[in-house]
């Protein structure tokens, strides 16, 4: 399993300006991403132009009990594009992130996605970057799909 982690790069984002929608359930990802990528199509926009990140939303201790699952999914947007159907705009400003490649995450993903995100977190601890405390700096994470593999980027915003 340790060949599917890439080494931690570090990488610029540009400002982006987001398409966001967010579920709350039981199947939260699935949900999210398939409104998502509907809503892009209505939208008359090619999918295959657009950078997709999903971002794991805080839970409470009840919905934790319940097994609820929260997931923020986000298109980047042109700028003559407006929110509709409970979508929001988002922006995030540029900045600069530690990134870890996952190779086929889904693989198994309740433990190859957790570890992932535990690399990360042990090499910020020994790094000398700092986390940034904005709140429009969130950890990001993108899937990116080839002929033959996917794989799954997770962003830290560092400083």
């Amino acid at each position: 399993m340790e060949n599917i982690y890439s080494d931690i790069m570090i990488r610029e984002l540009k400002d982006m300006r987001l398409a966001s929608y967010s579920v709350f359930s039981n199947n939260a990802e699935e949900e999210v991403i398939s409104f998502i990528k509907n809503w892009v199509s209505k939208k008359g926009l090619d999918s295959k132009k657009l950078r997709y990140f999903g971002i794991d939303l805080p839970l409470t201790e009840r919905q934790q009990q319940e097994g609820v699952r929260g997931y923020e999914y986000c298109a980047t947007i042109p700028n003559d594009i407006t929110g509709s159907d409970g979508v929001k705009i988002k922006n995030i400003p540029a900045g600069k992130y530690a990134v870890l490649r996952i190779t086929d995450p889904f693989q198994n993903p309740m433990e190859t996605i957790p570890l992932g995100y535990k690399r990360l977190y042990d090499w910020w601890i020994k790094s000398e970057y700092k986390n940034f405390c904005n709140p429009t700096k969130q950890i990001l994470e993108e899937i990116i799909e080839d002929e033959s593999k996917t794989y799954m980027d997770i962003y830290f915003p560092v400083e």
